[in-house]
């Protein structure tokens, strides 16, 4: 790029023909002809931040609250922040996506598959950023208006960090709005807390995955070998076992430990399917494989709880995986090649698996896409992968260094690290995968595939459970079971069991709006004779009020109406329990929010009640979880009105 700044005789990169389609768009989008106000500052930022978030997202970065996903979040931020210093409101990056990707589309060819993703999960991320904006802002508000109240004019650094990093709001920007503000920020006590954090983070590691594989170093030399590709059981050899993360040369009866063997049958956990159990036995004694791990890329470990006798370093004993729960684990490891294939064939290319589990029990997969499925998406999806295992492709495997395996077509996973030598996995001509776990010689033996949850897990990812041989036919017939059960409670035929519930909830949301009815009625008299005995200063009446318990919010609100059209001119504050908190209601007639802002009323008196709230300066709403204390907040709250309508 420098190059082409010097051959086109350009002062920057960002005057070159490599930026100038992007910075002109972001002239468009915002009005304001580049260099604009600030000389091209933001301008800059913005359509390098573009170019860089397209990038990341087409590799498989996404969004997060940690490590690479949360520098895509600030980059996205940062640059959310720059346009709105340029006077945009709303979403607008992901506008830029497409220019970024024409311009480099002939020599990054993949960018163009996945441009709608990108600019989708750029849009929702930057929505949501919007949102966070609103209340975050009213967090620094807060904290401003402490420190002017403290007379320091100071904000302390703790409350800055908290918004950082639980709200993932820029420093510049809360430096700028304080300054405007006549507040400084306590950087040095900002920076303390980012400390600590970081301090935080590095112990956690720590105490992780690094204390394993120390605890491993002194084995690193060894081997042991997987042969469970084949088989399910092995003549082994013991050539290490560890107690309470201490090597010991022998574990006993009642004892549990980690056994290393030379040759193993058992899987270690890892690529998202769980470890292998099973039993180890030798002459006279028995251990339970509780779980299986590959704690170094040699070396993998047994959990395991002895059962009878000992098992001791050098000893031959005999391994043999639970076949019942492995072949389950192998139904829905293969089932997650067929649905994630069947993913990108209904819902479109941009789908990249970002995560996976697969255990004996169920299978889990998290895969890129911006939106809920639609049910019949989801049936769809169901189909495609029940017709290939009806199909009865074969699964087979080989070895290729990794270069090849992926020009041939074989799909890499971006979290998964990989050597030079891969395993590819194929399933018929459906699939192709680096995959080193382990998978049915044919996909008939899957059985049934069933899907019975998708949801999302965060921005631009989504999630699919889903099961697999006869746990499909166990769900079945608990949900025949189900049928039949309300066909007996409904006395309808299974036909008809819809129209039934339909007309069952009519007729329950008739009954909730008569009973609801019944108690504004009898709220009547107790309201006429509240504003009888309204509390009047300065000609303005005031009613503050605990509401029975559990009164639904609605009807709480049309009291507060009902009590605020009798008054005429003053203030109402109703306070009620509500499935075990505090809930507070503060309502102000039209010619009083000068003297009195229920927003700010209802905040300052929350706070007694242990929780937060606001609202507009005619009406707000409130709730915390001390219900105990509500008679006391309203009593602090009357006394609050009187003093200020004095």
């Amino acid at each position: 790029e420098r190059m082409v700044a010097v051959l086109q005789g350009l002062p920057s990169n960002y005057d070159t023909d490599l930026f100038r389609p992007i910075i002109g768009e972001i002239n468009e989008l915002t009005g304001v002809t580049y260099p604009g106000p600030d000389g091209g500052v933001a301008h800059r930022v913005i359509a390098d931040h573009i170019r860089a978030l397209t990038f990341a997202i087409a590799d498989g970065a996404l969004p997060s609250n940690e490590g690479r996903g949360y520098v895509l979040r600030r980059i996205i931020r940062r640059a959310f922040r720059y346009g709105k210093k340029l006077g945009v409101e709303k979403p607008f990056l992901y506008r830029g996506v497409p220019i970024v990707v024409n311009i480099v589309k002939d020599f990054y060819p993949e960018l163009s598959h996945s441009k709608e993703n990108i600019s989708r999960l750029c849009y929702f991320e930057e929505e949501r950023f919007s949102q966070t904006l609103s209340a975050s802002i009213q967090y620094l508000e807060d904290a401003i208006e402490e420190a002017l109240e403290n007379g320091s004019k100071l904000i302390k650094g703790e409350k800055i960090f908290k918004l950082y990093y639980t709200f993932g709001f820029p420093l510049d920007l809360a430096m700028e709005i304080s300054q405007e503000k006549g507040v400084e920020i306590d950087i040095s006590g900002f920076e303390r807390e980012m400390l600590k954090q970081r301090e935080k983070g590095r112990e956690s590691w720590k105490g992780g995955e690094a204390n394993e594989k120390v605890k491993y170093k002194s084995i690193s030399h060894m081997k042991s070998e997987f042969v469970g590709y084949d088989t399910l059981s092995s003549t082994s050899k013991v050539i290490a076992i560890f107690k309470d993360s201490e090597m010991v040369d022998c574990l006993k009866e009642g004892e549990e430990g980690e056994i290393v063997l030379d040759i193993t049958p058992f899987y270690g956990e890892g690529g998202g399917q769980v470890g292998d159990r099973g039993i180890i036995e030798g002459k006279d004694s028995l251990g339970i494989v509780r779980d299986t791990k590959r704690v170094l890329d040699n070396i993998i470990v047994h959990h395991v709880k002895m059962e009878k006798g000992s098992i001791s370093v050098r000893e031959e004993v005999s391994a043999k995986v639970d076949e019942k729960m492995r072949r389950a684990t192998q139904r829905n490891h293969t089932a997650t090649h067929l649905l994630h294939r069947a993913l990108r064939d209904v819902l479109g290319p941009h789908v990249k698996q970002s995560g996976s589990l697969v255990s004996p029990e169920k299978l889990r997969f998290d895969f890129t896409h911006f939106s809920p499925l639609h049910p019949e998406e989801i049936k769809r999806i169901e189909e495609i992968v029940n017709e290939w295992i009806l199909e009865n492709f074969p699964v087979g495997s080989e070895f290729k260094d990794y270069d090849t395996a992926v020009k041939e077509g074989a799909i890499a996973i971006f979290e998964e690290k990989y050597g030079e030598t891969v395993r590819i996995l194929k399933v018929g001509d459906v699939s192709k995968e680096l995959c080193g776990g382990t998978h049915v010689r044919r996909t008939g033996e899957i059985g049934a595939f069933r899907i019975i949850s998708e949801s999302s897990i965060s921005a631009g990812v989504r999630r699919i459970e889903a099961i697999t041989g006869l746990a499909v036919v166990d769900y079945w017939r608990n949900e025949s079971r189900i049928l039949e059960n309300l066909t007996e409670e409904l006395k309808v035929s299974k036909d008809d069991i819809l129209k039934e519930v339909s007309h069952l909830k009519n007729l329950l949301k008739e009954k909730e709006r008569e009973l609801g009815r019944i108690k504004r009625m009898g709220f009547r008299n107790k309201i006429k004779e509240w504003i009888e005995n309204a509390e009047v200063v300065n000609d303005f009446k005031i009613v503050v009020k605990r509401v029975e318990d559990e009164v639904e919010k609605e009807i709480i609100r049309e009291i507060s109406d009902m009590i605020k059209d009798g008054i005429g001119r003053g203030v109402v504050l109703l306070g009620s329990r509500q499935k075990g908190r505090a809930y507070l209601l503060a309502s102000v007639t039209s010619d009083l929010p000068e003297k009195i802002h229920a927003g700010n009323l209802i905040k300052e008196i929350a706070k007694i009640v242990g929780g937060g709230g606001g609202g507009r300066p005619d009406f707000a709403e409130a709730g915390g979880n001390k219900p105990e204390l509500l008679d006391l907040a309203l009593e602090k709250g009357l006394e609050l009105i009187k003093v200020k309508l004095k």
